[in-house]
């Protein structure tokens, strides 16, 4: 007996994937933009705009631990001194 996996999606489904998958490994906006073929960046982020918001929070984390790196915290007790 042979079993057989068919998909039955759409390329557009394909493409969704693909810009996920690179928005979750750190890919920017604009090399997304080229990869789909999107007219602009800002059509790009209209439409993946609630994926980058995970790497936003992740970057702004690295920032507040990059920004005290060498110098006492600002913060202490969830209160800024």
């Amino acid at each position: 007996m042979c079993l057989t996996w068919v998909w039955k999606g759409y390329p557009r489904d394909l493409r969704h994937t693909a810009a996920s998958l690179a928005v979750a490994s750190g890919a920017n906006v604009k090399s997304i933009q080229r990869m789909i073929g999107h007219a602009s960046a800002a059509m790009t982020f209209d439409i993946y705009a609630e994926l980058f918001d995970d790497s936003l929070d992740l970057a702004a984390d690295l920032a507040d631990e990059l920004g005290t790196v060498g110098r006492p915290a600002l913060r202490s007790e969830g209160r800024v001194r």
